[in-house]
């Protein structure tokens, strides 16, 4: 997998971050004060997205099932990011808990679909 991947999945908890960070922090956030609530905002986003890397380069997964982990993850927190800054699911704790609750669900779901489905092609005999 491309270093180009990996920053794009690993932007949008950044990008989610600063957008939960920078109304708190004001116009002063590229601060001391910002970085203090930028770190740990930061990686409480991207913690699903961190481990799913330690546990794919840890049990040395295909390229096409880590890539689909971190796109189920990262889809779901686009999704919880839409419904949050909608007022669908509210602001805060709530939004968190339940990234924090379905990521796992949605990386084994998405990482067991590409098993599942990338390894169909090409491996049966043509019966024709």
């Amino acid at each position: 997998m491309t270093n180009a991947l990996f920053v794009a999945y690993l932007s949008l908890p950044a990008l989610v971050s600063l957008a939960v960070v920078a109304p708190d922090v004001g116009p002063t956030f590229p601060s001391v004060d910002g970085l203090v609530w930028f770190t740990p905002s930061y990686l409480f986003f991207a913690a699903p997205q961190i481990t799913w890397l330690v546990i794919a380069t840890i049990f040395d997964k295909p390229v096409a099932v880590v890539h689909a982990g971190l796109a189920g993850a990262t889809g779901l927190l686009g999704i919880l990011l839409f419904m949050s800054l909608h007022g669908s699911l509210g602001t805060g704790l709530p939004g968190g808990l339940v990234y924090l609750c379905a990521s796992p669900v949605v990386i084994a779901i998405s990482a067991k679909a590409a098993v599942l489905f990338g390894t169909k092609s090409n491996d049966a005999p043509d019966n024709a």
